[in-house]
């Protein structure tokens, strides 16, 4: 088994100047570009945990847009049977509203964490609902 050395007094040494209060004050140089691949996977979990849906069911696709990130995304919406929607109409406004009001909601959603976890400007997000799907009962497998 081989071990690297490791020179801890390289590790510490940051030249004073870049540092105060045990921060660098300015950006380290160099690159970083994230791989449309990772985008594409975290824009499909961020919107599939929105929508409350397996991520395997979001599909994504990317595109510029005059140098912001557009989004088209496909995915399904769970809604309650239409019967029990005309019964009880006080769950449909606690279950989001309308697929509209849903929709608006979750672009706001989706739009505000990928900003946050990937520091992207973001455009549009165009949104296909694809499919209905009930909502999961707890208990039922």
């Amino acid at each position: 088994m081989t071990h690297a050395r490791v020179n801890s007094e390289h590790l510490n040494s940051v030249r004073p100047d870049l540092v105060r209060s045990g921060h660098r004050t300015g950006p380290q140089a160099g690159h970083t570009r994230i791989a449309a691949n990772a985008l594409t996977h975290t824009i499909g979990a961020v919107t599939a945990e929105a929508f409350k849906v397996p991520v395997a069911e979001v599909k994504v696709s990317l595109r510029d847009d005059a140098g912001r990130l557009a989004i088209s995304v496909r995915v399904p919406v769970t809604v309650l049977p239409l019967a029990e929607a005309a019964r009880h109409p006080e769950q449909v406004s606690a279950g989001g509203g309308t697929l509209y009001e849903r929709a608006d909601a979750a672009r706001a959603t989706i739009a505000g964490r990928l900003h946050r976890l990937t520091g992207a400007d973001i455009g549009g997000i165009d949104l296909r609902l694809t499919a209905a799907h009930r909502p999961a009962q707890e208990g039922v497998r």
